[in-house]
């Protein structure tokens, strides 16, 4: 099934058209693009992925912060999601599974979507949402057919039914073999309660059922040399044992009102696509019992053109069945072992790096000049006519232009009195205003700290407006945002951040501007008033002061500068000197966050007038002050070398 757009090209001049041109497009359901996001289920959480995240996660607070508050209305005794995923030391996924059931099943579902929030505020563009077992509710809300808040209630509904089999909830195992075989051995065994819950793949099948059942099948499946792993799953998910808990569940959810998919999704499951006017509460109930055919689902994406997979949450479980159904697919994984320290920078890069970035079609120009056309049929289109439509509108501009020149042209400012700081020499030099410790007139301030954020940023400062949201219009990170406040705090002599501080508080330069302006050097607040005339001090040159730090590092030996960096880390953390050793693990031994980490490390740049932070740095490659030490001595001889 195919739509045809008709494509016009049409002169605004003589009001004429010029040419017509049919495009035919797939419907979206019935093709795949090549990105393809898979969405875990049990399993799929690591508490050392999680505190490797931790910077780019707490870029998503939101998503965690908006299920907790489902969870309270609904579960008032239930504990928090944004606690457990941005804990400092998050709970094992043992702990989990055992005695917080419910909280896991929330933080499976959060992590999952906040992962696609991350990816999606990276550019990442997906054809095709598939979720494995549990997985399916991330992938629904990410695709559009449910809310945030819609996806947290249908969780904590499935909480509350799973609740009545709590005395005999089951088990889950993998086992190293086809299904064929798997279901084989629960025949000879004669156990009508267990079942094959998934078919994985030609190599794994997960098996459920009671445990005594899953016992015997163990016994049997290693005498055959069988590989035999029992799952970290609170429940016998896809079989009998969840029979009784079908039917609450759907009455459950007679209340859900889905909306139209924006991104296809297919169900391992269902064994299709999901389309408009099915029969949700029914279906999302049927999951507990059906069995999952996670391996015929990506043959099936990948007979329509599907070519690279990305798993999106903790470990890489999914990918790796991918690669065992099909060898030839590419693989990105988000929340594992190293990858998780550099997500989302290594996963875009990588997708970038095999051509799936999206087109120079923007999204938010389909929702204006599109409405209600699916991405992906709005991407195609662009990718099939854009280059003519662009064409043309160069075409009538220069035409509406060259018409209306006398009213285009930009009559010259009237002479002004000369402001107190020259805004080009501002953007020129970067440089902060501030005179012995008083902040400037806040529109002095938001000049200075565009200018800064240009520079840093390596942008025109153009682009650098006070609305600008900072992440999802100019693409800077959460790390790179905690850099850079931590840089202007340096600059600006700022105290300590307060209490309660949250990087989601100051998305653009404008609520930046805000902070800055409300506190004095000293902590105090100041009025966003214009301070009165006075005469000003004449401070150092920056270059003088830049001297400085050149000619005190140079003077430095590294013993030295250890010494100067265990007493700068000690006055911002507020420890005693003496536990700021060079082998003690900021992280592991002195409980600093990535966070914190990230801003000391900016303040240090900044204080020794350090570049900007090399190609592939990383975070974790710095986990003592004796690797700072090592990073600032480098880094300041590089540039010396350069000077």
């Amino acid at each position: 099934m195919r739509r045809l757009f008709s494509v016009t090209a049409y002169d605004l001049a003589s009001k004429t058209v010029l040419t017509t041109k049919d495009v035919a497009l797939p419907v979206a359901a019935e093709t795949a693009a090549e990105t393809v996001l898979l969405f875990p289920g049990q399993g799929a959480y690591d508490d050392a992925a999680l505190r490797a995240a931790r910077p780019a996660l707490i870029g998503v607070r939101d998503v965690f912060e908006r299920i907790d508050a489902v969870a309270a209305r609904l579960q008032p005794s239930a504990a928090r999601v944004s606690q457990t995923v941005l804990a400092t030391s998050p709970p094992s996924l043992t702990k989990l599974s055992t005695s917080e059931k419910d909280l896991l099943q929330l933080t499976l579902f959060g992590l999952s979507v906040a992962v696609y929030e991350s990816m999606k505020s990276a550019g990442v563009r997906p054809g095709v949402l598939i979720g494995h077992s549990f997985g399916e509710i991330a992938a629904l809300v990410c695709g559009g057919m449910f809310t945030l808040e819609q996806g947290a209630e249908i969780v904590c509904h499935r909480n509350a039914a799973l609740r009545a089999v709590a005395e005999r909830p089951g088990a889950m195992a993998a086992v190293g073999c086809s299904a064929e075989r798997a279901r084989a051995m629960i025949t000879v065994l004669e156990q009508t309660e267990s079942a094959v819950a998934a078919e994985n793949s030609p190599k794994q099948s997960v098996v459920s059922g009671p445990d005594e059942c899953l016992a015997a099948i163990e016994k049997l499946a290693r005498a055959a040399s069988i590989s035999f792993l029992r799952l970290q799953s609170p429940y016998g998910f896809h079989s009998s044992l969840m029979a009784p808990v079908a039917e609450a569940f759907a009455a459950s959810l007679r209340g859900l009102r889905p909306a139209p998919l924006s991104i296809p999704v297919y169900s391992p499951i269902l064994g299709r696509w999901y389309e408009d006017g099915d029969d949700m509460p029914e279906l999302l109930a049927s999951h507990l019992i059906q069995p999952v055919y996670f391996g015929d689902a990506v043959r099936h994406v990948w007979d329509k053109g599907s070519r690279v997979f990305v798993e999106c949450g903790a470990r890489s479980t999914l990918v790796g069945l991918v690669g065992q159904s099909l060898p030839e697919a590419a693989k990105v994984t988000c929340l594992d072992g190293d990858h998780a320290a550099a997500f989302p920078q290594e996963q875009v890069e990588r997708l970038r790096g095999l051509g799936q970035l999206p087109s120079s079609f923007d999204d938010r120009f389909a929702e204006i000049v599109l409405p209600g056309v699916p991405v992906v049929e709005a991407r195609t289109f662009w990718d099939a006519c854009g280059q003519d439509i662009l064409e043309q509108i160069r075409q009538q501009y220069k035409a509406f232009s060259k018409q209306n020149e006398p009213e285009l042209q930009v009559p010259a400012p009237e002479a002004a009195p000369e402001p107190a700081v020259s805004v080009p020499a501002v953007i020129a030099s970067a440089e902060p205003s501030s005179v012995n410790g008083v902040l400037p007139a806040r529109d002095e301030l938001a000049v200075e700290l565009a200018a800064f954020y240009a520079e840093a940023l390596e942008y025109p400062v153009e682009v650098i407006t006070e609305d600008a949201e900072l992440e999802a219009d100019l693409g800077v990170d959460s790390v790179k945002q905690t850099e850079l406040i931590a840089r202007v705090a340096e600059r600006y002599g700022l105290p300590e951040r307060p209490e309660g501080f949250r990087l989601s508080d100051y998305p653009t330069l404008g609520k930046v501007v805000d902070f800055v302006n409300a506190t004095t050097p000293n902590g105090s607040t100041q009025s966003t008033a214009p301070a009165p005339a006075a005469v000003p001090a004449t401070p150092a040159p920056a270059a003088s002061v830049e001297g400085e730090r050149r000619v005190a590092m140079q003077a430095v030996p590294r013993d030295g500068l250890l010494t100067e960096l265990a007493a700068f880390y000690a006055e911002a953390l507020e420890y005693p000197v003496e536990v700021i050793t060079e082998d003690a693990e900021l992280e592991a031994d002195l409980g600093v966050d990535s966070v914190k980490q990230t801003e000391l490390i900016a303040r240090v740049a900044e204080r020794y007038g350090l570049p900007e932070r090399p190609e592939g740095f990383r975070l974790s490659d710095y986990p003592t002050l004796g690797k700072v030490v090592d990073f600032v001595s480098t880094a300041a001889a590089e540039r010396q070398m350069a000077a």
